[in-house]
């Protein structure tokens, strides 16, 4: 998998100065990545703030750490 490089900082650093509009369009864009991996059979299985790129103004949303995919229907989808 090859990503571009983003010149965003985590949704964990910027979580306070995250407008509440923007907020629903956050989580549908993450979603909106989150259900695109399913659709090809990809589980994320570590969606959290820190996973997540947030542009300066807030208008783009990005899942990182795409290293953390497997397969859905794995029998093991965790770490041992």
């Amino acid at each position: 998998v090859v990503m571009e490089s983003l010149p965003y900082r985590n949704l964990h650093e910027r979580l306070k100065e995250v407008p509440i509009e923007v907020v629903p369009k956050i989580i549908a864009q993450v979603a909106s990545a989150a259900r695109y991996l399913e659709d090809r059979g990809l589980a994320h299985r570590d969606i959290k703030p820190e996973n997540i790129a947030i542009s300066d103004d807030f208008s783009r949303a990005v899942l990182l750490d795409l290293g953390v995919l497997l397969p859905i229907g794995v029998s093991n989808l965790t770490d041992v």
